[in-house]
């Protein structure tokens, strides 16, 4: 309902009575940082990863967070680490892709994008990304069939309709 205030309030008090409540720690970050409000939602996290070094959504979540504020160095760091204690999880794999995205490192960016499609082949928005990064790799026929399948999963993507239609114009594939 997006009342973050409210609900990292519930966290800190929940913390008052077991300060070891890393999932309390976990849903605080995650309104800090749904609120705009990253210094603190980094501050939690870091505390999960001191109390609980395996818990892999932290490093995913710290990644994501250092991702979106183009700290793409910090952002790999907490993410390969994601990756070492969770291989099978899609996210990490996204998010390690829009890092290599972000970084201009396409073919990296290609391969993770695919690994998160192996494990989640029903996301529309790993499709969009895959083609951003065959796109960015040279890969144009590539990116088509990604963006191209990104629509076809979720017609109402626009950013996938908008890069499908630019693309094949581009490839004189109007049609």
């Amino acid at each position: 309902e997006g009342r973050f205030v409210e609900a990292v309030a519930v966290c800190q008090e929940g913390l008052k009575q077991d300060s070891t409540a890393v999932p309390l720690y976990n849903l605080m970050a995650t309104a800090y940082a749904a609120d705009g409000r990253y210094a603190p939602a980094i501050d939690a996290l870091q505390h999960v990863v001191q109390l609980f070094p395996t818990f892999a959504l932290a490093h995913v979540n710290l990644g994501g967070i250092y991702t979106k504020l183009g700290q793409y160095a910090e952002a790999e760091k907490y993410l390969r680490q994601a990756l070492a204690l969770d291989p099978k999880q899609p996210s990490v794999h996204r998010r390690l892709g829009e890092v290599y995205l972000g970084t201009d490192r396409y073919p990296e960016a290609v391969e993770q994008f695919g690994q998160a499609l192996a494990l989640y082949p029903e996301d529309s928005t790993l499709y969009f990304f895959l083609g951003q990064a065959l796109e960015g790799a040279g890969s144009n026929a590539g990116a088509l069939n990604a963006f191209s399948q990104a629509v076809h999963l979720d017609i109402g993507f626009p950013e996938a309709l908008y890069r499908l239609a630019a693309l094949a114009r581009k490839q004189d594939q109007s049609a």
